[in-house]
């Protein structure tokens, strides 16, 4: 099933403990490795050791959240953040293994985000590698290349303003499919929080979900970072011949370390510039 994801362009993330989680009662999936060829054994652990991709490396649900599926809680498994990315618009869904209790789909999470309020989350699940093939059959293709990314990026967030230059930044990095889908998906969130405004209740929610808190994917540069790179993060207005912009503010992706550097607060004009996609700039 893997390799199926990867035909089409896609991957199947597991944590980087899963390892040592139960398989069975009694028994890690370590464990149950030792079950396997030799050759099974060294694929397999080379994967879900070394290779991933690990999901938690860039973990997007907060472990205060409360995520529960069946009656039991799932914060900072799998199946919580693939909820949440689903939340937020992102096309996340389940692989699951049979024989096992994970045979049906959907799979429905319930997100309490307090007392009062929690809403369900359907997420789409396979455990058959024929069903899960036909599906991505039917999916948007996965994007291939940064000039796909550019190119996908322009269409589809009408409300940013990407400047002539601002993807030029990724030209001679390797393609990174997993970054390109978390850029893809900072685009997302700035494109809807200008879409609704900022001091709307959706602007201001997504505004504390993605600007505050450790695990936020934007934030601003630290003072030591704006005088040590000043000349760096400054970039030509496209608003007027001459003028720049000091855009400080920035997304974040990690492994590898990718950012998004915009306008904000947002300029006269009205419109919220994203001027630089490319590695991060204020490396020491």
């Amino acid at each position: 099933m893997r390799s199926i994801a990867r035909r089409f362009g896609r991957e199947v993330y597991c944590h980087r403990n899963v390892m040592f989680r139960a398989a069975r009662p009694g028994s890690s999936l370590i464990r149950m490795l030792s079950l396997l060829s030799r050759e099974q054994q060294s694929a397999v652990k080379l994967w879900i050791t070394r290779h991933g991709p690990f999901w938690d490396d860039d973990q997007r649900h907060d472990q205060n959240e409360w995520f529960e599926c069946n009656n039991e809680l799932v914060t900072e498994y799998g199946i919580a953040e693939a909820a949440y990315c689903s939340s937020i618009g992102l096309d996340y869904r389940m692989v699951s293994l049979t024989p096992s209790a994970w045979e049906f789909s959907p799979i429905t999470v319930t997100w309490y985000k307090d007392d009062a309020t929690y809403s369900d989350v359907d997420l789409a699940n396979y455990w058959d590698p024929l069903t899960l093939e036909a599906s991505l059959r039917q999916v948007d293709p996965a994007i291939e290349s940064w000039a796909q990314l550019e190119a996908t990026s322009r269409q589809r967030f009408q409300h940013l303003n990407f400047t002539a230059n601002s993807f030029s930044y990724l030209n001679g990095q390797p393609f990174a499919p997993g970054a390109a889908v978390r850029i893809l998906s900072r685009f997302d969130v700035l494109d809807r929080l200008w879409s609704y405004g900022r001091e709307s209740i959706e602007g201001r929610r997504l505004y504390n979900d993605h600007f505050t808190g450790h695990r936020a994917w934007f934030s601003d540069s630290s003072d030591r970072e704006k005088r040590r790179f000043r000349k760096e993060l400054t970039f030509p207005s496209p608003d007027a011949v001459g003028e720049s912009l000091f855009c400080t503010w920035h997304g974040k992706v990690n492994n590898p370390p990718y950012r998004i550097h915009f306008s904000w607060p947002v300029p006269p004009s009205g419109r919220l510039h994203v001027v630089y996609v490319g590695l991060k700039i204020t490396r020491e």
